[in-house]
């Protein structure tokens, strides 16, 4: 049984540490509106079940950023009084920032409810999280005659345009221009249909991209070999989680055999194979968070990729083991998961051959 944890009434700015064990509980004067933050204790091996009262008292817009350490998935679920079902549910890996509009018609039944879970992690972790409730509406202004002029449009980032391969440009060079140009026009396509990004990885990576496919054009050389070997584990894994997703073993599709020794066996086996991609999304982790490839020190797309790959890896891993209705992160993985392959082929086509 995960335990719950209920805090009312937070004072402003008034930062305060749940414990998953040893329940402690700080209570203050109430806060009907502004920041509160609080500080998560992620202890490593434990499941971890938060439960925050909040007093929502205007209208207008409530967001909820999270940041954590440990590299787990965190599940969010926020429920008003005046509803039958949660408003807004979120799952994935740090950070996380969301929100939603906080409508009149919802307010005047009581505190709101913010649920924080998450499976247990293999290492220790904390983070913060902190809400921004809805501030009373301002006075109104008076009306004012000049209006200043409308500003220019933004220009629009050049990696969002489209670019032709030059003529003459073959082989390799020729494949990262075009895998990089598969990628970006899914982006581009996500964005038009209004699909968020939850991990935050897509458009960094689609910069680091351009800038990779331009030097190709150029003839400039090669990532180098540390870089290019991460870029070959990325793909690997990626290659093992599609093997998951689209496969028909009896491992992987269908419910466990009902016979007990069949079932150990069945367990035995799958634990096998999924141990090999664990292995690989491990790998990669480490060496990014440990800098360890230098010309990728300053880039922050390696990590949460790699950490989207790993919450898909699971979903696809639920879903042949208790149905696609109860595996975790199907909206992630669903959405992510086109991305995330079409990424692997723009790695791959920068990473030269062993």
């Amino acid at each position: 049984m995960v335990p719950d944890f209920k805090l009312t009434h937070p004072s402003r700015h008034n930062v305060v540490s749940l414990i998953a064990a040893g329940a402690l509980l700080i209570a203050a004067s109430p806060v009907i509106a502004g920041p509160q933050t609080y500080l998560l204790d992620l202890p490593g091996g434990n499941r971890i079940g938060y439960k925050m009262e909040i007093e929502v008292t205007h209208s207008g817009r409530l967001e909820i950023d999270a940041q954590w350490t440990g590299g787990r998935i965190l599940s969010f679920k926020l429920e008003s009084p005046m509803q039958t079902a949660s408003v807004l549910r979120r799952s994935g890996p740090s950070p996380q920032r969301f929100g939603m509009e906080v409508d009149p018609s919802m307010l005047g039944g009581g505190p709101w409810t913010l649920r924080v879970n998450s499976l247990s992690g293999r290492v220790d972790g904390e983070g913060r999280l902190t809400l921004q409730l809805p501030e009373p509406a301002p006075p109104p202004q008076p009306r004012k005659v000049a209006r200043p002029p409308t500003p220019p449009p933004e220009p629009t980032e050049p990696w969002k345009l489209p670019i032709r391969a030059p003529a003459g440009l073959s082989g390799p060079r020729l494949k990262v221009v075009e895998t990089t140009e598969t990628f970006r026009a899914g982006l581009i396509e996500a964005e038009r249909k209004g699909e968020i990004d939850n991990c935050r990885w897509q458009a960094d990576l689609m910069r680091y991209l351009a800038e990779a496919r331009d030097q190709a054009i150029r003839g400039a050389g090669t990532p180098a070999n540390v870089t290019s070997e991460l870029f070959r584990s990325i793909t690997a894994a990626v290659d093992l989680v599609e093997e998951l997703r689209n496969s028909e073993n009896r491992l992987f599709v269908g419910p466990p055999p009902r016979d007990p020794q069949q079932r150990q066996i069945w367990l035995r086996e799958r634990k096998d194979w999924l141990r090999r991609v664990e292995r690989e999304l491990d790998e990669i982790l480490e060496n990014v968070r440990r800098e360890r490839i230098p010309e990728l020190a300053h880039q922050t797309w390696p990590t949460r990729l790699a950490s989207c790959v790993v919450a898909s890896e699971r979903h696809f891993e639920e879903r042949g083991r208790l149905g696609v209705d109860r595996a975790a992160h199907r909206a992630l993985a669903e959405v992510q998961w086109p991305h995330i392959r079409r990424a692997a082929d723009a790695l791959e086509a920068l990473a030269p051959p062993r």
